[in-house]
This record gives C-alpha cells, sequence and structure tokens, in this order.
C-alpha cells in the first residue's frame, strides 16, 4: 500500500487504474474505501478523477467512501458535486466506515471480525 500526501494528476491516473484493477479482480466487491488520512492536497485533476471514479463505480453497484480525510481536501471537495453525493459516506475512522459497511451488508458482529480481517 502506498501512502500519499498529495493527490496530484501523476498519482490520480495510477490511483484509479490500481482500484479499477482491484475491482475487476474482485468482482464480488460493493465497497471500495479510501483512507485520505495522508492526503493534505487535491489538485483539479484528481477531484475529476475521483467525482468519475465515484460515478463509474456506482453504475457498477458499488459504493465509494472516504475515510479521516483532512480539513483542506474536505474543504475542497466539500462545495462540489461530489461532496454533496459523498456527504453521508465520508466518516471520520476506518473503523466507523467498516462498520457502516458491514451494517449494510447486514453483517452480525462476528461476521464484521471476519470481514475486517479477510480484506
Amino acid at each position: 500500500m502506498q501512502k500519499l500526501e498529495r493527490i496530484l494528476q501523476q498519482d490520480a491516473q495510477l490511483l484509479e487504474e490500481k482500484i479499477e484493477s482491484l475491482v475487476q479482480q474482485h468482482a464480488e466487491t460493493r465497497y471500495v474505501l479510501l483512507i485520505l488520512s495522508a492526503v493534505n492536497q487535491l489538485d483539479t485533476t484528481a477531484l475529476g478523477m475521483l467525482t468519475e471514479l465515484e460515478s463509474s463505480l456506482a453504475a457498477r453497484q458499488i459504493i465509494l467512501q472516504f475515510a479521516e480525510v483532512k480539513s483542506p481536501v474536505l474543504d475542497r471537495i466539500h462545495h462540489t458535486p461530489l461532496g454533496a453525493r459523498m456527504a453521508e459516506r465520508s466518516f471520520l475512522s476506518t473503523h466507523q466506515a467498516f462498520l457502516a459497511c458491514a451494517n449494510a451488508l447486514g453483517h452480525h458482529s462476528s461476521d464484521k471480525q471476519a470481514s475486517l480481517q479477510t480484506g
């Protein structure tokens, strides 16, 4: 796993390719969680990529979620159509995001632990 402090044009393309590759390898995917704790900046290209990625995933019934979004990034996203769509899918912690996924999938407490360990 690679940590990015900024998601700029060159990083955006690599990130999108990696996510698409993983989704294709795992056809059962229903959620994609981006943990953005290390990201301090998004450029316009990266914001566009995230917007397109969210739409593309949604068209395949896959839900994009964000966790641990820092204030500068949240401010950048907040007043965009993506920000409006992601308002209910942005979590303060990764743990909260996992619990939301588990609850939506109808997993019980014992299932939650198994899903956290497997992927």
